[in-house]
Parts: C-alpha cells; structure tokens; sequence
C-alpha cells in the first residue's frame, strides 16, 4: 500500500494516528509543511519514505535508518538520541 501527501504545504505534526497504517510499505510525505518528529513511522512496515522538505526535528528512529529513506531539507538532531521512553518496547534494530 501506498500513501501519498506530497507539495500540499500540509502543517502539523504527524497524527498518532498513522500508527495504525499497518500494511504501509511506502509513503511520500515531501515538500509539506509537517513539524515534530517521525516516531509515528517508527514500527510501520515501510520499504520507502520520502520525509525531504519538512520541517520534521529529532532523531530519526533506528528501525528506519534501514529502509530507503529520503530525510533531507529537514532539522535533525546530532549526537545520540535520548534513551527511549519507559514502557517503549525495545528496536528491534540489528544495527
């Protein structure tokens, strides 16, 4: 399945919601106005996610590190990401 939001100058962050997008395996996201951070994403069951020209900010989440990721034009954190949440289950990242 296929989600596509792209060059609508859209504003906000992510809605939890997206979390329940269970079969999505590419989504297109670029050239918005979207803000926050892209944990939503994080246990989607992506293979392609084009996030460029936001105004997304933080980490980005181990689980998509691998997967093709379009990330530019955005506001990243450096360094280490903060340790996880209490109660957030484990990555399963083999990083």
């Amino acid at each position: 399945m296929t989600y596509v939001i792209s060059f609508n100058s859209m504003t906000s962050d992510l809605p939890e919601s997206f979390t329940a997008l269970s079969s999505m395996a590419n989504m297109y996201l670029q050239n918005n106005q979207f803000t926050g951070s892209i944990d939503v994403l994080s246990n989607l069951p992506l293979h392609n996610l084009n996030i460029g020209n936001n105004y997304f900010s933080g980490w980005i989440p181990e689980r998509l590190k691998n997967i093709n990721i379009q990330r530019e034009g955005n506001s990243w954190s450096s360094g280490p990401a903060p340790p996880p949440l209490p109660g957030t289950p484990p990555s399963s990242s083999s990083n």
